[in-house]
């Protein structure tokens, strides 16, 4: 039977080894997050760079939208100046009318940074909750613009179109200098609702103006 062999075993070392391997993996650990936290951090400022251009890009196109209404506005007071009256250049108000129903008042904004950050799950990087808050109800709002386009669209197909349709005889225009239709109560009607309809487009332009704007000095404190 051989003897039982006895280890002396240094549990000071052995700890000493120990605790330099754990504090090894855990500075790797603390490496490793650092590094992911700058990366989010820059992916962020990132994003929020991006949307400050997608922002300013949005004001600019509200800006020339509100001064193609401004210009609807002036030629739907022109028309109206004409009806029921017979006033010199009844042709022009015509004319001007026609131009006036071929214009489009179509807001396409510039939202390709949000919404990559909502589908991509990026929005979680911003820390700032509020900011967060802001940009998904900012985008949620332009629905509003949207509203207000379709309603111009509806309003012009189901009431100016079928006004049209049912009563002009359009190989009869320019030969009939009276263009007697200005004198009509539904048509006059109309044209006074278009000019309500603009009224709204433009409030609506101003607020999400505003609300670019202030969004923009929003994410300018952020960077």
């Amino acid at each position: 039977m051989k003897p039982i062999t006895h280890f002396n075993i240094n549990w000071q070392k052995t700890l000493g080894e120990f605790l330099v391997i754990l504090l090894s993996i855990l500075l790797a650990f603390a490496v490793e997050r650092c590094g992911e936290q700058a990366k989010d951090r820059s992916d962020a400022v990132q994003y929020l760079q991006n949307l400050k251009k997608d922002l300013q890009n949005d004001v600019e196109a509200l800006q020339a939208l509100d001064s193609i209404v401004t210009e609807s506005e002036r030629a739907a007071g022109f028309i109206l100046s004409h009806m029921g009256r017979q006033l010199p250049g009844r042709d022009t108000a015509v004319f001007t009318l026609f131009q006036l129903l071929n214009k489009r008042y179509d807001f396409y904004p510039h939202n390709a940074t949000y919404e990559s950050m909502k589908f991509s799950g990026d929005l979680k990087l911003l820390e700032n909750l509020n900011l967060k808050r802001r940009i998904v109800e900012h985008y949620n709002q332009y629905t509003l613009l949207e509203e207000r386009n379709e309603q111009y669209k509806n309003f012009q197909r189901d009431y100016t179109g079928s006004y049209f349709m049912q009563n002009l005889d359009y190989s009869q225009l320019g030969r009939d200098k009276t263009y007697a239709f200005l004198d009509d109560r539904i048509m006059r009607n109309i044209m006074y609702s278009n000019f309500g309809i603009f009224e709204g487009m433009k409030k609506e332009y101003a607020a999400a103006q505003k609300r670019c704007k202030q969004l923009i000095q929003l994410v300018n404190k952020e960077l």
